[in-house]
Parts: structure tokens; C-alpha cells; sequence
């Protein structure tokens, strides 16, 4: 169980962000490493009609990006581009190989871990509004700054409160389809009374 904890809580640090050549954040490079896992591990491709679109859509970004770094050299920002493309090619590698790697794991345990992830991140963001936190964003970067209690915006380990409303949202939604579909209850009462 301790696997699916730490992919889903990787997965929610997409607002930490590193820089070396190009801008990637913690869940770029979680998804990295994971696509690589799931192509060596499974070998197993997803086929169907997105696998095609995916892959039309990621070939058309990169001619698209080679025929403006060409004609438009000046003004286009060439870093901005190939980190956005990383993270097209990673999508296009989520859709063709996390589908088994998720049945692999079980959606189960997926769903489990997600909803430990949102309760230990709406624990910071409650603890944000009441309490001094040692943590701060500059830009992207996280920091140790003791930053003052912000009751009217606090925001945990994410640069916005609106960040962590969109995960927590979305990781919810998957949550109850995961309930739904295997009719085994995860939420309890006091779980929406707390995420609320």
C-alpha cells in the first residue's frame, strides 16, 4: 500500500516546481518515472482510437513547435516549448500505458491512497489558517520563511488556494467513481465534513 500513497502524493505536488534547463515540476518527473516503470515492467500499449489521436496530436506539436522555432526565432520561447511538449508526450504516454498499470495496482488502492492524500492535504491547508507555517512560495519555489497565519487564504503545500480546490476536487470525482463502480464505500461523513 505504501507504492500507491507515494504516487498519489507525488502526483499532488504539481505545483513544486524545479529548474534546470526547462521548468518541470515534481509531477512531471513522478510521471517520468512511472511511464518508463510501466514501459519496461508491462510493455503493454494501450491500442484504440485515442492511442491514435494521441499520438496524431503529439506529432502535430512537434511539427508545430519545429516550424515556429524556424520562422518565428526570435520572439518564441524555444524552453517554454519543449517543457510543455515533455508534459504532451508524457500525457500521450499516460494514455498508452498507465490503463494497465492502473489494473496492475488496483483501483482499489488507488482510490484509498488518493483519499489519504486529500485528507493529509486539507490537514496543511486547515493547519495553514490557524497556525504560523515554515513554509512559503516564491514564484514556483518552496521555502522556508515562516510565513504569518493567513485565515482568509491559506493554501498548505500548494502556490494557490485554487490549486488545491482543483485537485481536491478531481480527486474526488475519482474517488466516488472508484465507489461507485466497485460499490465499496470509502467516504465517510466526517471525511466531507473535513475535505469541506
Amino acid at each position: 500500500m505504501l507504492y500507491p500513497v507515494l504516487i498519489c502524493a507525488g502526483i499532488s505536488l504539481f505545483g513544486i516546481s524545479t529548474f534546470w534547463l526547462v521548468s518541470l515540476t515534481l509531477t512531471d518527473m513522478l510521471i517520468f518515472i512511472l511511464i518508463i516503470y510501466a514501459l519496461v515492467k508491462n510493455r503493454i500499449f494501450f491500442r484504440g482510437i485515442i492511442f491514435y489521436i494521441m499520438a496524431f496530436f503529439t506529432m502535430i506539436a512537434l511539427l508545430s513547435g519545429f516550424i515556429n522555432a524556424i520562422t518565428d526565432y526570435s520572439t518564441f520561447a524555444t524552453n517554454n516549448f519543449i517543457a510543455n511538449y515533455f508534459r504532451i508526450v508524457g500525457l500521450f504516454g499516460m494514455v498508452s500505458l498507465f490503463p494497465p498499470l492502473q489494473n496492475k495496482i488496483g483501483h482499489t488502492k488507488l482510490a484509498i491512497a488518493t483519499l489519504w492524500i486529500v485528507r493529509m492535504h486539507a490537514l496543511f491547508v486547515l493547519a495553514d489558517a490557524f497556525f504560523t507555517n515554515p513554509f512559503d512560495w516564491s514564484g514556483s519555489e518552496m521555502m522556508l520563511n515562516q510565513r504569518s497565519i493567513d485565515f482568509n487564504r491559506p493554501r498548505g503545500l500548494f502556490v494557490e488556494p485554487s490549486f488545491f480546490g482543483i485537485y481536491t476536487g478531481l480527486s474526488l470525482f475519482y474517488i466516488l467513481q472508484v465507489q461507485c463502480n466497485t460499490k465499496k464505500l470509502f467516504f465517510k461523513p466526517l471525511d466531507l465534513l473535513f475535505i469541506g
